[in-house]
């Protein structure tokens, strides 16, 4: 195998996936999209290539289709539009971008290869955000945005017609998992639906915000100074 090829490895599994048409290396394992599981042959991949200077304004992403032999590069090319290592969302042929801004932005497969599209949704429905992430939830594409020092979070979700975002006041009984890849699920255990968990510790426990509340915990007491929570510059959801 090339020594700069790069492949997947199933830790539960213990499945090894190589690159067998397209021996190629990741870019950024950090910023890398799945249109199907990589161990199925319809998986295209999408990672972030590069970014050229100045400002950021042109952005490369690539797709790797290991059935084709092929590997094509889309530029996102505006004033602004810094992912800073967070995963596209997969949905209904699509990749989803979420900018650190709110831009969003998508490539769109289909049967004759991919389109870039970009979208400009009345820049962020925020202001002076630190984080965004963007989340698919039962088809529905939904952003979350947080403020500075854990002194908010808003949810927002996706209107396809509009390209707007419109504010969601509660998750009702799913749990958000936010981080460079986020995903939801359903709460089956009480106490844990209506939340969006955070790649972050406090103390020994992991952080996580209440949308009823409007207000971060643990699963042992309120987080009250936010300049003591901590986040791994590596991890992954299991």
């Amino acid at each position: 195998m090339n020594k700069r090829c790069s492949f997947f490895f199933g830790s539960c599994t213990k499945e090894v996936k190589p690159f067998k048409n397209v021996p190629i290396t990741i870019r950024s394992d950090k910023c890398i999209g799945f249109s199907h599981c990589p161990s199925s042959f319809k998986c295209i991949i999408a990672d972030f290539d590069e970014c050229k200077p100045p400002y950021y304004r042109t952005l490369i992403f690539r797709l790797v289709d290991d059935r084709t032999n092929n590997a094509s590069l889309f530029n996102f090319e505006c004033g602004y539009f810094y992912v800073k290592n967070k995963s596209p969302n997969f949905h209904n042929g699509s990749f989803y971008y979420l900018s650190d801004n709110g831009t969003l932005g998508f490539i769109k497969l289909t049967e004759r290869g991919a389109s870039r599209k970009k979208f400009n949704t009345s820049r962020s429905p925020c202001t002076n955000t630190i984080n965004s992430f963007i989340v698919e939830c039962n088809g529905n594409q939904l952003s979350v945005f947080e403020g500075p020092f854990g002194k908010w979070v808003e949810i927002f979700e996706l209107n396809k017609l509009t390209m707007t975002w419109t504010k969601v006041e509660s998750l009702v009984n799913h749990m958000y998992f936010v981080g460079n890849t986020s995903f939801f699920a359903k709460g089956k255990i009480a106490g844990m639906e209506n939340k969006i968990y955070f790649p972050r510790f406090y103390g020994g426990s992991t952080v996580f915000y209440s949308s009823e509340t409007k207000k971060f915990y643990t699963f042992e007491d309120e987080v009250a100074n936010f300049e003591s929570v901590r986040e791994p510059p590596n991890y992954s959801w299991i």
